[in-house]
Order: structure tokens, then sequence, then C-alpha cells
């Protein structure tokens, strides 16, 4: 009886975890538009930016400098996006303006949960990618 009672208390508590809003996996379409959390290298870089997103526009806020830019954002499915350099306040050289300008970094949602997303980033024509998590801000 005892054991019995241990996997149904097991089988519970998973049951349980596995259904805490922490855990809940949503769409990649809930991610289209609002505002997020990017914290590079897991919150070890001295910046991080707060991101609000439209269905074609994205607003990057630079903390704590304040620069901003806007970018375009063009969505090729529900999981996969491409942004390019609309605008900024960041002195970029001239190279790295033209380049974010004219080729898109493509980014695809690997993973979702309702508090963040993990996501893969590359652009073109390398094959450089990096890999982080984009938060939603509380």
């Amino acid at each position: 009886m005892k054991s019995l009672f241990a996997v149904f208390h097991t089988s519970l508590v998973f049951f349980a975890v596995g259904c805490s809003p922490a855990a809940q996996v949503v769409s990649c379409h809930a991610f289209r538009t609002g505002t997020f959390v990017f914290r590079p290298q897991g919150g070890k870089a001295a910046w991080s930016y707060t991101i609000t997103r439209t269905d074609s526009l994205q607003t990057e806020l630079e903390q704590p400098t304040g620069g901003k830019s806007t970018l375009a954002i063009t969505w090729l499915n529900d999981c996969t996006y491409q942004l390019r350099l609309v605008s900024t306040t960041i002195p970029y050289p001239d190279s790295i303006q033209r380049l974010r300008k004219t080729v898109p970094l493509t980014t695809e949602i690997l993973q979702t949960t309702n508090r963040y997303y993990v996501f893969r980033s590359q652009r073109a024509p390398t094959d450089a990618a990096f890999v982080d998590t984009l938060w939603v801000q509380q």
C-alpha cells in the first residue's frame, strides 16, 4: 500500500509541475507582439535590451546607454522571422549599419514557455549562429 501511495504521490507531483504556469509551452505566435528583455550571455553581459515588438516593427532600447534601434520584422512562418535595421542612435560603424540594413538577421524560435523563448539567430552568408533566450517582460 505504501508503494502504491508513493507512485500516486510521485505521479501527482510530476503532473502538477508539468502543468504549472512556469512550465507551460505556448505557440510561437504568442511572441509576434509584446515587450521582452534580452540579457546576452545569460545576463553576464554588462548591458541588456528592452525590446518592444509589433507585428512589423521591433524597437530595441539598450541599457544602460539608452541607445535605440528600430528594425523591420518579417515573419517567414510561425517560428521564424527576419530583422533589418531601419534606424539607430547607436554609433555603429557605417559598414555595420549597411550590413544590418541590407542583410537580414534570421531568427528561429526553438523552444517556448509563457515566460521566455529560446532562439537561434544567424546572418547570411556566414554559418555562424548564436543561441540565447528572450524573456517576456512581466
